[in-house]
């Protein structure tokens, strides 16, 4: 066993952060103490943190690593001496396989923050459009023709003001099973509000001098 494994499997990243002086929420988000910040944005995880803010992020190694200024091997034989930790004899290649899984987990991690982001601005933008396109329809008398976009509104609105709860307040699982059974939803109102923008833009004349 590699001294970095041993280091993980004895040692939880929550108990390290608390050690080095890192307190999270209930949220279990804390102040990110690599760059300054009023607001928490650095998240840990059961076995590693990220940083929304900053985008750092690692397991406990990398955390005690950024913490101290020190090399991976510095700072699993610092976390072995802090913890009690009996030493055990340095396997490179062991240590090498286990930072590209780490890597890999983490740039998953990032790539799935980024689209929960975007998508989400996405649907709050569309959810915009939808009330203004039913409140800015008042018919003077019944005879008025109803607009596409107003049934559009009544139509999409609700559904849509349930996703952004979803983005705001679901898990991770309620996310992934909605990006795997709603991109096609996504991409066409990606490509509705982008046909709305040329639309209106094209209609829209220009004032000389103002």
């Amino acid at each position: 066993m590699s001294i970095f494994k041993e280091v993980k499997e004895h040692l939880s990243i929550k108990e390290v952060a608390k050690y080095y002086g890192i307190t999270t929420n209930r949220s279990r988000f804390a102040k990110c103490p690599f760059h300054k910040e009023r607001t928490p944005s650095m998240k840990i995880y059961d076995d590693h943190f990220y940083c929304f803010s900053c985008q750092c992020g690692g397991d406990v190694i990398s955390l005690t690593s950024q913490l101290f200024s020190l090399s991976p091997l510095e700072a699993a034989k610092k976390l072995q001496a802090d913890f009690g930790i009996a030493d055990v004899q340095y396997d490179k290649e062991q240590y090498q396989k286990e930072r590209n899984t780490r890597m890999n987990q983490l740039l998953k991690e990032k790539q799935f923050e980024s689209w929960k982001h975007n998508t989400y601005l996405l649907l709050t933008d569309y959810c915009s459009l939808l009330r203004e396109w039913k409140e800015s329809y008042s018919p003077k008398d019944l005879e008025e023709p109803i607009t596409e976009e107003y049934v559009e509104a009544l139509q999409e609105l609700e559904k849509m003001e349930y996703y952004c709860d979803l983005f705001l307040y679901g898990n991770r699982a309620d996310l992934e099973d909605f990006k795997l059974h709603e991109e096609r939803l996504v991409k066409r109102i990606e490509q509705h509000i982008r046909e709305h923008k040329q639309q209106y833009m094209g209609n829209t004349t220009p004032v000389i001098g103002a």
